[in-house]
């Protein structure tokens, strides 16, 4: 398993206070990284990482990949309605934000992802 870093700060989300960071950066990380209220994450190295979304830390993220990797949520929640999981080619970009029982593609690479 690789490196995580962090910058930590305090914020309130959906009125609770939480230890968490602006960032994280999962430097080779080759297992399933939850969410922890992040507003960016950076996937770098080799290695496939799968991200699990957290909605009760998260309201929005920001995910660049520079490696193949894959994107789920938890408690039965979708993507956009419609999809359980997205993958991510190396180099994608993506910005999600959770509405409403369901996390919502905002912005994207695109052709990046499936």
């Amino acid at each position: 398993m690789g490196k995580v870093k962090k910058n930590d700060l305090v914020k309130i989300i959906k009125g609770n206070k939480i230890i968490t960071s602006k960032y994280t950066i999962l430097d080779d990380y080759e297992n399933i990284y939850y969410t922890t209220g992040e507003k960016y994450i950076l996937i770098t190295g080799k290695n496939k990482t799968k991200i699990i979304l957290n909605e009760k830390l998260n309201e929005e993220i920001t995910i660049k990949s520079m490696c193949d990797s894959k994107i789920n949520t938890q408690n039965g929640l979708l993507i956009d309605n419609d999809y359980e999981d997205i993958e991510l080619k190396k180099g994608c970009s993506i910005k999600l934000v959770f509405m409403d029982k369901c996390w919502y593609v905002v912005a994207s690479d695109g052709d990046k992802f499936n």
